[in-house]
């Protein structure tokens, strides 16, 4: 087993034995409860214990979870300092920043940007890595995690970034087969396309001016990214209903797209910037700074107030 899974499977011990709950665990780490039960299945056979005994209203510690406790407690936060020895290490030649942030936003905006900071810093190394769908942990090692503010993060710091204006959009093709919705409750006729905020039941919201209409969100092709409904539409599969305009413009511009009930707006979504709870490195800091002015510039974007 590698040490990337050890840590992740002795963070969901730890959740649990805080939370006393499987379910809410795997909702702070992000992962369905099948996978978290299945996971520390994995775990119990690995340590030859039992750790948990299940009850009505969730799970009680056994004899060998509170043993144990303190002891993977102890690795975990090893494995952090680790962590931050390597950052100092990296430092010894030049300094070392990790970001974390949803797929669409490190290749579409955040790439871009570093490029200047990159230049006015030679010997500044940066590692991003990219994920899909909630992230509800902070990474180890990471410096700096974006993320959509609906997701909540536990033991961070938070910075508000703004937030990212939603349109709607679908083919050509698509509208001169399925007509053009000219009320957003005929939205409910037609294929809709959305990612992982859309799906679980929540339905669409859509605003014009004081007016707030809800529309179901029952789509027969379910999507987890943003990225991937816009594809969809491209495609004439539907209409993508929570695109994001830094997103779609250029393809309404070239006239791939069209926006759909252009009056009518999805919610935006909000974005802040997480930082571990500890002490802020300057060159993190100015990073962040960076970060948020070229986020404020573009006018696809907004900021916090």
């Amino acid at each position: 087993m590698q040490a990337t899974d050890d840590a992740f499977l002795f963070l969901l011990f730890l959740r649990t034995c805080e939370t006393g709950s499987l379910a809410k665990a795997a909702l702070l780490l992000g992962i369905s409860r099948a996978t978290a039960t299945r996971q520390l299945s994995q775990l119990e056979t690995r340590l030859g214990q039992k750790l948990f005994t299940r009850t009505a209203s969730g799970v009680l510690m056994t004899s060998e979870a509170v043993r144990l406790r303190p002891r993977i407690e102890a690795v975990v936060s090893g494995l952090e300092r680790i962590s931050r020895v390597r950052e100092v290490s990296a430092e010894e030649t030049g300094e070392s920043i990790r970001i974390s942030a949803p797929t669409a936003i490190g290749h579409d905006l955040l790439i871009p940007w570093l490029a200047p900071f990159l230049q006015a810093h030679p010997t500044l190394t940066i590692d991003i890595a990219h994920t899909m769908g909630p992230v509800r942990v902070m990474p180890v090692g990471c410096d700096i995690r974006i993320t959509h503010s609906l997701f909540s993060c536990v033991r961070v710091i938070t910075r508000p970034l703004g937030g990212m204006y939603r349109m709607m959009v679908a083919s050509p093709e698509y509208l001169a087969k399925n007509g053009c919705p000219q009320h957003p409750v005929e939205l409910a006729n037609h294929s809709l396309l959305g990612g992982n905020d859309l799906l679980n039941g929540k339905p669409l919201v859509v605003r014009r001016n004081h007016e707030r209409i809800i529309v179901p969100y029952l789509p027969r092709l379910r999507l987890y990214d943003h990225v991937a409904s816009r594809s969809a539409a491209l495609a004439g599969i539907g209409i993508a209903v929570h695109a994001f305009q830094y997103d779609v413009v250029d393809f309404v511009r070239a006239g791939h797209l069209i926006q759909v009930l252009p009056d009518w707006n999805p919610e935006p979504s909000p974005v802040s910037m997480l930082f571990p709870a500890r002490e802020i490195r300057p060159i993190v800091q100015e990073l962040a700074d960076h970060i948020e002015s070229r986020w404020r510039s573009n006018p696809y974007l907004f900021g916090a107030d």
